[in-house]
């Protein structure tokens, strides 16, 4: 399940409680169990946490079963309990340990993975890499680095080890890291086109976000047309395919814009619309892109979602994916994972 999707999935069963009091339960379980995790400590106790917040422990039993259900945790004997890799992303996704936790764990695993990586393009697909043979400095906390493995093995960045404990990267984990070095890239140039005027930037974007975008599997078709050399791109994948349009003015985008862009790909069959808009989008924009849906899909991009693609290396796919499912399934309009105006 992807990033978005983890998050909406724990909101509906907390909207679903009608009890704020499951969210912090949830929450501080969770954050508990994660610092155990993180330290290599020792497990927490339900009833500890009971006694210490003074919650109900009907309320903290039923929080614990839906936990364990979702195999965000694990329940040990006498009341204790531990997180699993689940748990780990889902702590993680929602924001709950402190950023210095957060920061060294995503530092770890880009570190595994890169290693891994360069292992497989110098030494070839066959060769595994043993526990022992990682850096120095990864086996400084041997607990926390076999903790974060697990968590990458979990993810399908690394495959399952052989029997004598041996690593390789998937093919999943080399696209990330591949998408990985293209953003490092790409940030340089993208402090660079932001000093651009409003029309120059869109289009620098647009190419940026295409190589990047075509970098993960999808591929690009570009025409240029009238005279002021504008590029159009449609990116496709099997028989998926999107127009693509980039905005980078001072105002949020216009319905007339829309009105535009709407044109472009009600004219074609079988493509829907993706348009990216750095200053956000007017009320009017969302609630056309909405009316639209019974004739064709346009997807929102904001200054947010750029950055988790370019800043934070999000994969395209996760964000597609949580955007499709809203507009297909509830009529909802996704930006920067947030549901603007509605």
């Amino acid at each position: 399940m992807d990033l978005l999707s983890q998050k909406m999935n724990t909101k509906l069963f907390l909207m679903d409680s009608n009890e704020t009091i499951f969210q912090e339960i949830f929450e501080e379980l969770l954050t508990r169990a994660y610092e155990s995790w993180f330290n290599s400590g020792i497990l927490p106790k339900s009833d500890v946490i009971c006694d210490e917040k003074e919650w109900n422990r009907n309320d903290m039993e039923k929080v614990l079963a839906w936990a364990a259900h979702k195999s965000y945790i694990r329940q040990r004997i006498a009341g204790f309990f531990e997180i699993t890799e689940s748990g780990v992303i889902e702590a993680e996704n929602q924001y709950y340990p402190p950023n210095e936790y957060l920061k060294r764990c995503w530092n770890i695993r880009l570190e595994i993975m890169t290693f891994l990586d360069k292992v497989y393009h110098e030494k070839g697909c066959l060769e595994l890499t043993h526990v022992m043979e990682f850096p120095p400095n990864f086996q400084e906390d041997v607990n926390f680095f076999s903790n974060n493995l697990s968590v990458l093995k979990y993810q399908m960045f690394i495959e399952d080890p052989d029997i004598n404990g041996r690593y390789r990267i998937s093919d999943y984990g080399k696209s990330f890291v591949h998408v990985y070095k293209l953003s490092v890239k790409f940030q340089s140039e993208f402090e660079n086109i932001s000093k651009l005027n409003p029309q120059k930037r869109g289009r620098e974007l647009q190419k940026i976000l295409a190589e990047l975008i075509e970098a993960q599997g999808w591929k690009q078709e570009e025409s240029v047309r009238g005279s002021n050399q504008e590029t159009d791109i449609i990116i496709h994948k099997d028989r998926e395919y999107y127009f693509i349009e980039c905005k980078w003015k001072k105002n949020p985008m216009e319905t007339k814009d829309l009105r535009d862009f709407s044109g472009k790909i009600e004219e074609r069959i079988g493509i829907n619309g993706i348009i990216v808009s750095m200053s956000g989008f007017t009320k009017g924009v969302v609630e056309k892109v909405r009316e639209l849906t019974n004739r064709k899909l346009v997807l929102l991009f904001g200054r947010e979602d750029v950055h988790n693609l370019i800043r934070t290396y999000h994969l395209f796919d996760e964000l597609l994916s949580a955007k499709y499912r809203e507009i297909v399934t509830r009529k909802k309009i996704l930006v920067d994972d947030k549901f603007p105006y509605q």
